[in-house]
């Protein structure tokens, strides 16, 4: 082989490596590819990153723990303190245009009920349909749904807010949430 027909070899090997370099690199920044892919939320768990915290919650005869893919809250009955408490999901990105459905399970307390209301929120916002009261459903259990459909795309958490009102006299209350899941489309 001559000098000559060694350049023709190399030129052709790198312009085939050149040209297929850019097509790879293009097909994974591609942003229509990356929206196709819809994230879920894991269920109510430590070992998916949720975190609690309590504002004035009693240690005395409550509890609260991550059960059933959800939470259950039990406020002291000896308290009379408004208290709150925040049930959070590490933060997830919503994608615009994309349906996110959540579901969820509930039943409250039928004894020394205790005004407490739960909210489902989203990007700061409470889903109304995902609201408990359980002056209103007292003793009551059901299946709540909450759809959330972002114009832009947002990260957020999901929070879970627990609030009691301050009591007169000592009463508790208490919610269960189970069997959290959700779908997106």
């Amino acid at each position: 082989m001559d000098g000559d027909t060694r350049r023709v070899t190399r030129r052709a090997v790198l312009g085939t490596t050149a040209w297929s370099v850019p097509v790879i690199a293009v097909g994974a920044v591609d942003p229509l590819a990356a929206a196709s892919a819809c994230g879920g939320v894991a269920a109510p768990s430590t070992a998916a990153g949720w975190t609690v915290t309590k504002t004035n919650m009693s240690t005395n005869g409550g509890t609260d723990q991550f059960t059933n893919n959800g939470y259950v809250l039990v406020q002291d009955p000896a308290s009379t303190a408004a208290a709150s408490e925040v049930v959070q999901s590490p933060s997830q990105t919503f994608l615009a245009g994309r349906t996110y459905t959540f579901t969820f399970n509930y039943t409250t307390y039928s004894k020394n009920p205790r005004k407490l209301t739960m909210s489902f929120q989203i990007n700061g916002v409470a889903q109304s349909t995902g609201a408990i009261d359980t002056s209103t459903t007292n003793g009551g259990s059901g299946t709540k749904t909450v759809t959330y459909s972002p114009t832009t795309t947002v990260t957020s958490p999901v929070v879970l807010r627990y609030d009691f009102v301050a009591a007169t006299g000592t009463t508790g209350d208490d919610i269960t949430i189970s069997n959290f899941a959700n779908t997106c489309t």
